[in-house]
């Protein structure tokens, strides 16, 4: 399966983790811990507060460097995902990338069950259902599996 999460609570300057982020990030690993299957690969946005709160839930999962990136094009798209192509195009761009192949239909790789990028608020709107305007509505590290019935892509926003 495929999940978007949403990095923890941060600070804007410098841009880290506050406390309850870090909480946050730890209580979505415990939570990802009991629900994911046989293993996760993550792959956290380049941002920094979404790099902390990959690094917090990948040290919690004992997820080795193949098993936990970082994408610079995730941060893009998760920022300011208009003009960026279709999600899937994205997704296969940085699992590409990763040297990671998803089944699209099954939303799987022979190398682990779960996909879980860590990314921004806009990304994890879309993934919701909500418009780009609704983005504030994103709670901090929710996993949110991926649905393509329900992807709001940028161009209805």
């Amino acid at each position: 399966m495929l999940f978007v999460m949403r990095h923890g609570k941060y600070e804007h300057d410098p841009e880290r983790l506050t406390p309850e982020g870090k909480r946050q990030a730890e209580v979505a690993a415990d939570t990802i811990k009991t629900k994911l299957g046989r293993g996760i690969i993550l792959i956290a946005s380049s941002a920094p507060r979404a790099t902390e709160t990959g690094e917090i839930v990948a040290e919690k999962l004992n997820l080795d460097a193949e098993h936990f990136m970082r994408n610079k094009k995730l941060n893009a798209y998760g920022n300011h995902p208009e003009g960026c192509g279709s999600f899937e195009d994205m997704l296969s761009t940085i699992l590409e990338e990763a040297e990671v192949e998803l089944d699209m239909d099954s939303m799987t790789t022979r190398e682990a069950d779960d996909v879980l990028l860590v990314a921004h608020a806009p990304l994890v709107a879309a993934t919701m259902g909500y418009h780009f305007e609704e983005s504030y509505r994103v709670p901090y590290c929710l996993p949110v599996e991926y649905d393509p019935d329900v992807w709001q892509t940028p161009e209805l926003w």
